[in-house]
């Protein structure tokens, strides 16, 4: 995905997390300042089960992967990515 601005979201209908998920990592690149990426359930402001900050890059091209841990994500659920 592209062209994010603060606000969007993503959703994923139906994932099923299984007995429990225990983190999120996303590849991201950054040609500004960065921002966060929430991890919520059933809605873009339902329950909080993670967040991760994702840092400048330096450009559209330059990939780094980041990591969080995620905490009361089970069962399926509608998955919510904020930005």
């Amino acid at each position: 995905i592209g062209a994010i601005g603060n606000g969007d979201w993503l959703e994923f209908a139906g994932t099923d997390f299984g007995g429990g998920a225990l983190s999120f990592t996303a590849r991201v690149a950054s040609n500004s300042a960065g921002g966060t990426i929430q991890i919520r359930l059933g809605s873009p402001t339902g329950t909080l089960v993670g967040s991760v900050n994702v840092p400048g890059t330096a450009g559209w091209e330059n990939f780094t992967d980041v990591q969080t841990p995620v905490s009361g994500a089970s069962g399926v659920q509608d998955l919510y990515l904020v930005f």
